[in-house]
This record gives C-alpha cells, sequence and structure tokens, in this order.
C-alpha cells in the first residue's frame, strides 16, 4: 500500500520520537565501547556488549560467528529481509583526544605491546546499529519483514566479514535482499550523505617484503642494501596516480608501512612496506596492482636485491619480493572469496559502507593466480651480489618507467635509450 503525504509525515515524527527516546543509552554503550576497545578477532567484550544489548530490545541473537561475530534477528511477518552492518574492531594506536572516555588499553601482538583506540569509527558503527534495532522494534506496527542485524568482527585486517560468510551466515540466518551500512566521516555532525552508483571505495592492501644482504654499515659494498630499494620503491609509487592514472579517475596508493632493521650501524637482510590501493573501477583497479608489482621488481632489479635460497611459503613468489595481499570488493558481505584484488564489480549501493575481508592465498595455486607473472621463478639458489654495470641498472630503470625503446651503450658506458625511429632519446 502506497503512503501518502501524511502517512510519511507521521512516521518521520515517530522515527524522531524514538531516536530520541533511545539516545542516551546508545550514548552510553558508544561510551562503553570506545573505552575499551579491542584488535580484530578478539573483540569479545565488545560483541557481549553488543548481543546483550540486542536481546533486550527482543531480537533472535547467535553469538560466536566467524568467530567473535553477532548476528541478531527480528521476525516481523511477510516481506523482505534487510541486514544493517557494523562493524567492532579498533586499531593499534595510541589515543591523545583528552576525553573522559578515552581509551587507556593495550594489547600485547607478535611486536609487542601497543596501545588501543576506536580510531576508525567502528564504536560508533556498532553503537548505532542498536540504536536503529530499538527504533525498529518499537515501530513494529509499521513496517514488516524480517531484519538482519550484523556485528562483523575484523574489519580492519578484511577477515571479518569472510569469515561470517565461511560460518553459514547466508544459510543458516539468512539471505537479505537488502544491505544497508553506514561510515561516519570527519564533516557535520548530524548530516546524512548520499548519492546514486558507487559511494566507497574498493581497497586492497599489498605487503612486500624486499629481500637485500644484510651487512655492516661501513662496508655497504659488501651487502645489498634494502632500504635503498624500499626508498626508491616508495618515490616511485607516487608516480603511479599522477602519471598513469587518468586525471578525471579517482585513485590511492599509500605506503601507510616501511619497516626495516634494528640500529644504525647495521644494514638489514630485508625491509617491509605495505601499501594500500583504492579506486572505484575493477580495470583501473588492476592496472595500478599491475604498475605497483613493475616498480617494486625493477626497483628490486636495479638494486640487486639478491633471489631467496628457498619458498619457505607459498605466498613468496618472486625472487624478489614476498607478498601478501589482503583484498576487498565493492559489495559487502555479498562479494567473492576470489583472491583477486576486486572480486566483485565496483558499485557499492548508495551511501553504503562496503565490507572488506581476507584473501590470503595459502597455497601454490591460489599464489600464482594473484602474481601468474611471477610463477615459476621462486626457489632458485641464492645469487652472489656482485657488481651490475651501469647499461645493466639503467636498463633496469628503464622497465621501472615503461621506457618503450631498446637500451643501448655508447663506448663510454653511458646509456641511453635509443629507439631506430629516432637519432637519440634523453637519458633516464
Amino acid at each position: 500500500m502506497m503512503m501518502t503525504q501524511t502517512d510519511m509525515s507521521d512516521l518521520k515524527d515517530a522515527i524522531v520520537v524514538q531516536v530520541e527516546a533511545t539516545l542516551e543509552d546508545v550514548q552510553t554503550l558508544y561510551r562503553q565501547i570506545h573505552q575499551h576497545p579491542e584488535l580484530p578477532f578478539e573483540e569479545h567484550e565488545t560483541s557481549k556488549r553488543l548481543a546483550t544489548a540486542l536481546e533486550t530490545l527482543g531480537y533472535e541473537v547467535t553469538r560466536g560467528v566467524g568467530g567473535t561475530g553477532v548476528v541478531a534477528l527480528l521476525r516481523n511477518g511477510e516481506g523482505p529481509t534487510v541486514m544493517l552492518r557494523g562493524d567492532m574492531d579498533a586499531l593499534p594506536i595510541k589515543e591523545d583526544t583528552g576525553l573522559e572516555f578515552a581509551s587507556t588499553r593495550t594489547a600485547e601482538t607478535e611486536s609487542g605491546t601497543v596501545p588501543l583506540m576506536h580510531a576508525c569509527g567502528h564504536d560508533l558503527h556498532s553503537s548505532c546499529v542498536v540504536g536503529a534495532a530499538a527504533v525498529m522494534a518499537r515501530l513494529k506496527e509499521q513496517w514488516s519483514g524480517t531484519l538482519m542485524l550484523i556485528c562483523q568482527p575484523a574489519e580492519e585486517i578484511f577477515g571479518g566479514a569472510k569469515a561470517m560468510l565461511d560460518d553459514g551466515l547466508y544459510v543458516r540466518f539468512a539471505r537479505p535482499d537488502v544491505i544497508l551500512g553506514q561510515h561516519n566521516m570527519p564533516a557535520l555532525a548530524g548530516t546524512i550523505g548520499h548519492r546514486p552508483g558507487s559511494t566507497m571505495a574498493a581497497c586492497t592492501n599489498l605487503a612486500v617484503t624486499i629481500h637485500g644482504v644484510g651487512g655492516h654499515g661501513s662496508m655497504p659494498a659488501q651487502a645489498v642494501d634494502p632500504v635503498v630499494i624500499a626508498a626508491h620503491a616508495v618515490t616511485r609509487l607516487q608516480n603511479i596516480v599522477s602519471r598513469e592514472v587518468p586525471p578525471e579517475e579517482t585513485v590511492v596508493v599509500t605506503v601507510g608501512k616501511l619497516q626495516a632493521g634494528t640500529q644504525a650501524n647495521i644494514i638489514p637482510h630485508s625491509a617491509e612496506l605495505e601499501i594500500n590501493i583504492r579506486s572505484f573501477d575493477n580495470a583501473l583497479h588492476r592496472q595500478v596492482m599491475e604498475a605497483i608489482e613493475r616498480i617494486i621488481r625493477a626497483e628490486c632489479e636495479a638494486g640487486r636485491s639478491p633471489r631467496p635460497r628457498s619458498s619457505a611459503y607459498s605466498t613468496r613468489l618472486s625472487p624478489y619480493i614476498t607478498t601478501r595481499k589482503r583484498s576487498s570488493g565493492c559489495a559487502g558481505l555479498t562479494a567473492s572469496t576470489s583472491v583477486r584484488p576486486t572480486s566483485t564489480p565496483c558499485r557499492a549501493s548508495t551511501a553504503a559502507r562496503t565490507s572488506r575481508f581476507s584473501a590470503t592465498p595459502r597455497t601454490a595455486a591460489s599464489a600464482a593466480r594473484i602474481f601468474p607473472m611471477f610463477t615459476g621463478l621462486s626457489g632458485r639458489p641464492l645469487q652472489s651480489a656482485g657488481p651490475r654495470p651501469l647499461a645493466s641498472a639503467s636498463r633496469r630503470k628503464c622497465a621501472t618507467w615503461r621506457c618503450p625503446t631498446r637500451l643501448t651503450t655508447s663506448r663510454a658506458t653511458r646509456s641511453r635509450c635509443a629507439p631506430a625511429s629516432r637519432p637519440w632519446w634523453p637519458e633516464h
């Protein structure tokens, strides 16, 4: 039955009344969650708080879905199934907000003791899901169908959505007709932004280990410095967006982690990068990923990076770099579990926050699907880090820059790109 303008106005007024009635409880829950952040897949206290709040509202609640996930159902007669999603996990960041409910928590990780903070708004997302649940439960006479609420763990490491799917989310409970998400942003409070078409970008995290040959800082010629290679790679990666992506497209390439070494007088054996890639187009996303692979391989070659002695893990795919990939599609919890960076079309629904999941390869076959160009190159014996001709280094730089010409070397060993159709090409 179509609603009249009067009916719509009355419904809006009723929603406003219920929002105001539940606001204090939501604020209290938000502050509790904010003050007690937990890392991905360790959201035991958070999920317990949320599950208890939803049970109090009369929902059918199932705990421990996909680890620490929570699923709540409110069946209200015939009609579509609508899913609301919020995430729960926090980040290893020290809070310095000065709030009276600021987090002072820490956690033990492989890297040692780290501070914890809800710096990405998951405390707000999950508490607002409970707020929406309260409003919908009190207005049951105004709608019919099934409301499905998801409190998702481990969004920050792209693992929680996949874990819930693998635990039979759409088989054990219901398959939603509509999925609605949200994401807070630093904008005007009380403002809701929405638009047709793509709203939130697809995202891929790429972890790279650049291998060198360690040594003493006083004898760099006897080593291969992975820090220098990594520094060149980080600088070169900044040119992807500015020189390889059309200006009308939106792409982000961010190196969020560069870590190597233990002290000043030691050249380390390796350097680690973690790269974040975001885009709205699958083809462009693949293009950027290929550019990253090309640049890192070329920089490793130019810097004389040795080949690893063996492939200890199936993700060690290149003679120069070890990669681990975590990726997300743009279809929330309906996303495919393929290991491709954007396995589903990037067309997120209006104002919907997309869900991310882990796709770390565990077998050689899945690894080959990620980087087919690296297949068959791993496992070669370690080679000596000896001197390389200038021409060889320049040739590798040409590979970095996608130089379309062949490289020639003059008698003075000065390297230049000299296409057959042109008398001279400037040095790189």
